[in-house]
């Protein structure tokens, strides 16, 4: 009777031992450090203050989604497959002219403060102009609206809103 309570003992202390192993094994601790260095795209300097760049064991971690948009690559979550999808064109070139088209990501190397609600607010000093986002083209789409009475020429490349810097200029948002 005595061996048999052992091995019952035995048998019950053994799959709590068991039981508690894939309970750790699911939890996983990763120690990341900020990252000390820039990354810079198309020349200019990537900077996100909701997710910084970290560094992990040698490795750059950020935002996918912010940093493939500064890149001007689109980035699309599919729902369906629950999954974030990027599809590069076949050459992988750059086809938007960047010295004639400003991304928003630039805006601050420019000066420019920009708030992404609806409308849009771009401003610098004393101007500030808005733009309702029902206003904005759709993918692969130049649209002309009007700002302040100026004519102001948008293209949505790709699922990435770029403005024409001359537009921006004659409003005095750019140098």
């Amino acid at each position: 009777m005595k061996k048999y309570k052992q091995f019952v003992i035995g048998v019950i202390v053994g799959a709590m031992l068991f039981s508690i192993a894939p309970v750790s094994a699911v939890i996983e601790e990763f120690i990341l450090y900020r990252a000390d260095y820039k990354l810079v795209i198309n020349g200019v300097e990537f900077n996100d203050p909701e997710v910084p760049l970290m560094n992990y064991k040698g490795y750059t971690v950020g935002s996918v989604r912010k940093i493939f948009e500064a890149a001007g690559i689109p980035i699309i979550w599919n729902t369906e497959l629950g999954q974030a999808e990027v599809t590069l064109s076949g050459n992988n070139e750059q086809t938007i002219d960047l010295e004639k088209w400003i991304p928003p990501i630039r805006f601050a190397k420019e000066g420019v403060k920009i708030t992404l609600n609806d409308p849009i607010i771009l401003e610098k000093n004393d101007i500030m102009i808005k733009i309702l986002k029902s206003d904005l083209p759709k993918i692969n789409e130049t649209k002309i609206i009007q700002v302040n009475n100026e004519p102001v020429t948008i293209q949505n490349y790709n699922g990435i809103t770029y403005f024409l810097r001359e537009d921006l200029e004659a409003l005095g948002l750019l140098p």
